[in-house]
């Protein structure tokens, strides 16, 4: 089964990340199921927004169970999916297999790690030198994970090891590691199925000489402005000084405060917004 936990807010996923779910080669019957199920948390609590993906992956596990798949293979709403992807993980010798991508914080690491601790300073990742990215480029390695971006997990390990939180600033994916570890599953990156991590108007990709690069959108903000006429849609929470303005909601803002928004993927015009949806339903009709 391929699962994707959607985004609470807005987008709930990527065009880009959709077509690549979309465009996954297989040979035989794959179910998608696209996880929209969200608990109602203050927008800023991290420890309840990690609680909610810890709960959407868990649902996705319990499907699996009780549905007699095989195994679970996800793709989060951010994550650019090679084509052949799921085909390539399914014939990793692993109880879990990793496709190959970058965090979108700090120096962006590869997410491929040696050494996984509760503590994350006790923790240790491969592939930040040239020549150890030199080595994995293209081959499949054993690591200690981490990651569920693009991510095959066999049934056997999900029918021991349900999805948990612990600490408010780690995400699920890091103790499923470590409880993987710890049972001994056996956990692997194919560092040949390179996918793009979406980062607002760029996608990060990783990148054997510099360790990652970044693929920006072209962006004719002049143009956006002209077509938006003063009218936005907000994309995260807005402080507008007197009151908050939160995702999906409609705001009026001048070009100055609009142009600075826009560059940080703070908002949308309400216009392109609506064309944009127009066209992809347009798109779903003509793939069905």
């Amino acid at each position: 089964m391929i699962y994707c936990p959607l985004d609470p807010e807005p987008p709930n996923i990527h065009q880009r990340t959709l077509d690549g779910i979309f465009a996954l080669e297989w040979p035989g019957q794959a179910d998608i199921v696209f996880g929209k199920q969200d608990r109602e948390y203050p927008r800023r609590d991290q420890n309840m927004a990690n609680r909610n993906i810890r709960d959407k992956y868990n649902h996705a596990r319990d499907i699996v169970l009780n549905d007699d798949y095989e195994a679970l293979f996800t793709v989060e709403a951010d994550i650019i999916p090679p084509p052949f992807a799921l085909d390539r993980l399914t014939k990793v010798d692993a109880d879990i297999a990793y496709g190959l991508y970058v965090s979108r914080h700090g120096k962006h690491p590869w997410l491929t790690l040696s050494k996984v601790t509760e503590q994350v300073r006790g923790s240790k990742g491969i592939g930040e030198t040239w020549n150890e990215r030199d080595k994995m480029w293209g081959n499949v390695i054993e690591t200690a994970g981490v990651g569920l971006g693009c991510t095959l997990i066999r049934r056997e390990v999900l029918e021991a090891i349900p999805f948990r939180v612990k600490n408010e600033d780690i995400a699920n994916d890091w103790y499923f590691a470590i409880d993987a570890k710890d049972r001994n599953f056996t956990q692997k990156h194919d560092c040949g199925v390179i996918c793009g991590h979406i980062d607002g108007y760029r996608t990060l990709w990783p990148d054997i000489s510099q360790g990652w690069r970044a693929d920006e959108e072209l962006i004719d903000y002049e143009e956006l402005i002209n077509m938006a006429h003063g009218k936005y849609v907000a994309l995260t929470i807005l402080d507008m000084g007197a009151n908050f303005v939160y995702p999906g909601e409609k705001v009026e803002l001048d070009d100055d405060v609009a142009k600075v928004l826009l560059k940080k993927r703070a908002i949308k015009p309400v216009e392109v917004r609506q064309e944009k949806k127009i066209k992809e339903v347009k798109d779903y009709g003509t793939n069905n």
